[in-house]
């Protein structure tokens, strides 16, 4: 393992920034056609929950059926935004007894 693959480590390489950018791009396309999110945690975490099941299902076709790689970048990227999405939103999320 190189060092720049410990865990722990932030790389911020021309790879990693392309990455970046393409989770960018993901989010705000993702916010264009579904403007609305949840105030609570429970509904957004299910849409990443939801996203995430979509990459393993992806990894799944790949591994065992030869599809191919690019379908788990995509998911990889559409879960990763989705993180985002989640994450920007946390100070708007509410308890059940606020709602």
């Amino acid at each position: 393992m190189s060092s720049k693959n410990k865990p722990g480590t932030w790389l911020c390489g021309r790879q990693e920034l392309q990455i970046f950018k393409a989770v960018q791009a993901e989010r705000v396309r993702a916010e264009n056609i579904h403007p609305d999110w949840p105030d609570d945690p429970v509904h957004a975490a299910g849409i990443v929950a939801e996203e995430a099941g979509e990459l393993i299902r992806a990894a799944n076709r790949f591994y065992y059926e030869g599809k191919p790689l690019e379908d788990m970048r995509k998911e990889a990227i559409q879960t990763a935004a989705t993180c985002l999405r989640f994450l920007a939103a946390t100070s708007s999320y509410r308890r059940k007894e606020d709602a």
